[in-house]
């Protein structure tokens, strides 16, 4: 008996994989650049106030303009993930954060469009790890991170808040992910 299947047997593989009828064999993560989010009002450039961001290529940078300033970004979590059962989110950041007097801090959220109640799914802290001249990328991958489990009844949003207090500083978010957490 050959183990090799036939053209016709491919073609109904094939099939059932595009119309869902076959799970695939990897699911695909969510990700963003940077520059994709939608930032606060309050980092917007008015008549009045300059802007507190710039958003360039991959990039949301924080500018040097004033010593003492924040602004936060938010980015839409899209059901991506071509996963059927309930899993645990990792988070992954791509940033510079150059000192002590900078920080990029980003949370991943639920909220529950049924009841209204808001919930923290995952948090990543440049502070926790070195500073550095160099861009650097890292996950938040740990039994706390709570399960991404209903699309139906809840959006998932990335939280970036870039923070300074010295104009020396750099905080800049280059990308984003979000996958199954895998210990």
């Amino acid at each position: 008996m050959s183990r090799k299947l036939s053209s016709l047997q491919r073609a109904l593989v094939a099939t059932m994989f595009s119309i869902g009828l076959l799970p695939a064999a990897h699911a695909y993560p969510w990700t963003s650049a940077g520059s994709t989010g939608t930032p606060d009002e309050d980092a917007l450039a008015t008549d009045l106030t300059p802007g507190k961001i710039t958003m360039n290529l991959p990039y949301a940078t924080l500018k040097a303009t004033q010593a003492s300033m924040s602004a936060t970004i938010r980015y839409n979590v899209t059901a991506v993930f071509d996963k059927s059962y309930i899993f645990t989110p990792y988070l992954q950041m791509r940033f510079l954060d150059s000192g002590a007097t900078t920080r990029v801090y980003a949370v991943l959220r639920a909220y529950n469009t049924t009841n209204g109640n808001g919930r923290v799914l995952a948090t990543l802290d440049s502070n926790s790890f070195p500073a550095s001249a160099a861009y650097q990328t890292q996950i938040s991958c740990t039994p706390n991170n709570q399960w991404i489990n209903d699309f139906v009844n809840e959006v998932y949003y990335v939280e970036v808040t870039l923070s300074r207090t010295s104009t020396a500083g750099s905080a800049v978010v280059a990308a984003l992910r979000i996958d199954e957490c895998v210990w």
